[in-house]
């Protein structure tokens, strides 16, 4: 059974947003691990107090997942009518969204992502605390 016009343009803009919440997701992934490297540097070679760089790291992937649940919000939405729309035309082998399986949403392997990310930062933080057992990286 072929699309309507009503039905053509949902699926299109459908198709549009998840591949829009992907860019954005994925670019975001490249951006923050960055900046989470910044408080690092700075625990490396300032004296600002280090709980204060925790806070900062804590603040950024805290943005990071809201804006990620944000966007996996929308995404799953539309993955969800794309998938009706194609159900219910009987694209047979080309139902392309409705044969996408999601095992874990991804939001989890984000935070999964950020928290192997930040484990070796925590590691480089203890580091440079003045009781830590081994010598800081770079002297304060």
């Amino acid at each position: 059974m072929p699309l309507t016009p009503k039905q053509q343009a949902a699926y299109s803009e459908a198709g549009n947003w998840v591949r829009l919440s992907n860019s954005i997701t994925w670019a975001m992934a490249a951006i923050f691990p960055s900046l989470a490297v910044t408080p690092l540097y700075f625990s490396l070679t300032t004296r600002v107090p280090k709980p204060l760089l925790v806070l900062f790291s804590v603040a950024v992937a805290v943005f990071w997942i809201y804006v990620e649940y944000l966007y996996e919000k929308g995404s799953t939405h539309a993955r969800d009518t794309l998938a009706k729309i194609e159900s219910a035309s009987g694209f047979g082998p080309h139902d392309f969204y409705t044969q996408q399986a999601r095992l874990v949403p991804r939001i989890f392997i984000m935070i999964i992502l950020y928290l192997i990310f930040c484990a070796g930062l925590a590691l480089a933080w203890l580091m440079t605390w003045d009781w830590a057992p081994v010598a800081p990286i770079l002297p304060n």
